[in-house]
């Protein structure tokens, strides 16, 4: 493990990592970075983290180095319609114009999802042009979809998914989209898989993926959420080399939060209801005023959308106490700051900020942000009180964390076993491994088939020698996981895939045999 590691090896492992993947890891997220360097050693045979970093720095990464660096390394949360103002305009903006600007003039359409993930972006595009463009089939329709991580390609390309990823998707769209593939997953239907074309590309690269080079222009660029993983300089040679991939009047989409970021000579700001997006050519004076449209299903030929947010586990609202972190000043001042600034800009999704700034490891801004905003009664659902007991674990206040995520367990939750598998793991930091115990077995009563709560307590278990009870959980959760497709992005493990998972209990039960 990397506890005793130093600081200098870990700033030219950060180093050796941003030079060659373009992720930038600040000293705030080395423990991230430790985190992801232990798994990929355990995956390739390295049972001595330090002789494994050493090995890095001291010759040229293989390739297979390389894709378990950064297997390790990247975040794999997404999920289909994610951020509903995006595609409102897509939809009811971008598509109807370049339709009407192509219907006469070469029938063309390019899109390119340039951080796909594990491909809920690009087929959500493609689900809405099958929508606006019934007759997209007469039409050359080019949907690109990259991304550097091949294991999340893979899922992409097999175009199956768990309900993990159609926590915000319409019914109707399950219905016509996706059918049954065994047990609680779904895969994407043909004549959508086809329309998408994937292949592995690593955006801080120079150079042009083989892809690229007979489509000299994208009309939409989509790349959310991963320019906040880049250091200011990485950060705008890719959007420089974003914009150069732009037909004229191409537009580039990027997160709420890493807007400030786009000032490419070029690429104009246009502001729509609740997105802002950026333009490449003659900057737009006038912002669109259309009427906002709801996303609603209608029979072919007459498509326009309607979103319906499904109510999950996650959405419930509970009653919550005034924070104590709010009560910083400068946190006072800085969200008061942020709404003025909201009043006169499209409306926001500050959880989604919130959610960003933990991403980029900015754990006390991020704490700040969801304290105030709940103590305010703004945004009251119990994903922020998760997110807040987690950035308040990360920056080391377990009592903060523990607080909130017994208040939540109190007021509304006691039937949610992530709350119970979070307090498991505070008070295990806390060194209170009794607590930590119950709180895992709470956890499991309720839902048998939490794999992360499985794995945690044959950890704990096994630490405190307690080897047949530990060795039931394991077997439990290797169960569980060969069950599961290896590429599949386990909930609320912040990326970790089944397969990855799969090697590291196995990695256990060795070890526990060996003992």
């Amino acid at each position: 493990m990397t506890q005793n590691i130093s600081d200098h090896t870990i700033s030219k492992l950060s180093e050796l990592v941003r030079s060659q993947t373009g992720l930038y890891f600040t000293k705030e997220r080395w423990t991230d970075l430790k985190r992801g360097i232990d798994s990929a050693a355990l995956e390739l045979d390295f049972e001595n983290t330090e002789a494994f970093i050493h090995s890095l720095l001291s010759s040229p990464l293989t390739g297979k180095q390389l894709d378990s660096l950064v297997r390790y390394l990247t975040i794999g949360e997404t999920y289909f319609f994610r951020d509903k103002n995006v595609f409102k305009v897509l939809e009811k903006h971008l598509l109807p114009d370049l339709i009407n600007l192509r219907r006469n003039r070469g029938k063309s359409l390019r899109f390119w999802s340039a951080a796909c993930c594990s491909g809920e972006e690009p087929y959500t595009i493609a689900i809405y042009i099958d929508q606006v463009l019934p007759e997209w089939q007469d039409w050359e329709i080019t949907i690109l979809a990259s991304d550097i991580n091949a294991r999340f390609l893979q899922k992409a390309i097999k175009g199956v998914y768990t309900n993990w990823s159609f926590r915000d998707t319409p019914k109707w769209v399950m219905k016509k989209y996706f059918q049954r593939y065994g047990e609680n997953r779904y895969e994407i239907s043909p004549h959508i898989k086809k329309m998408v074309t994937f292949f592995q590309f690593n955006l801080s690269k120079q150079g042009r993926a083989s892809h690229l080079n007979s489509i000299q222009a994208m009309d939409v660029i989509f790349c959310r959420n991963v320019l906040i993983y880049f250091d200011s300089e990485m950060r705008a040679q890719v959007i420089q080399n974003l914009s150069g991939f732009l037909s004229d009047g191409g537009w580039l989409i990027v997160s709420p939060s890493e807007a400030p970021f786009i000032q490419q000579p070029g690429l104009h700001q246009v502001r729509f209801p609740g997105a802002i997006l950026y333009k490449k050519g003659i900057s737009e004076k006038q912002t669109p005023d259309k009427p906002e449209y709801k996303l609603e299903h209608r029979p072919r030929g007459k498509a326009r959308f309607s979103y319906k947010v499904l109510e999950n586990r996650l959405s419930k609202t509970i009653p919550l106490p005034s924070p104590a972190l709010s009560s910083r000043p400068e946190a006072q001042k800085d969200f008061e700051k942020i709404t003025k600034e909201k009043r006169h800009e499209p409306k926001q999704d500050l959880y989604g900020e919130a959610l960003t700034l933990y991403e980029k490891g900015h754990y006390e801004k991020s704490a700040d942000m969801l304290a105030v905003l709940l103590s305010q009664g703004r945004d009251n659902h119990h994903e922020s009180v998760v997110l807040l007991a987690r950035a308040c674990a990360n920056l080391g206040k377990l009592d903060d964390a523990e607080k909130w995520c017994k208040q939540a367990v109190i007021n509304a939750e006691k039937l949610n076993p992530v709350l119970h598998y979070l307090l498991a793991t505070i008070y295990h930091e806390q060194g209170h491994l009794k607590e930590s115990i119950k709180s895992h077995r709470q956890a499991l009563y309720i839902d048998p088939e939490f794999v992360l709560a499985h794995f945690a307590l044959g950890n704990l278990l096994q630490k405190l020698g307690r080897f047949n009870e530990s060795g039931k959980h394991f077997e439990n959760a290797l169960s569980l996981l060969l069950r599961m497709d290896t590429d599949e992005i386990i909930p609320f493990s912040e990326g970790i895939s089944a397969g990855s998972l799969t090697e590291l209990v196995q990695s256990m039960i060795k070890k526990e045999q060996a003992a």
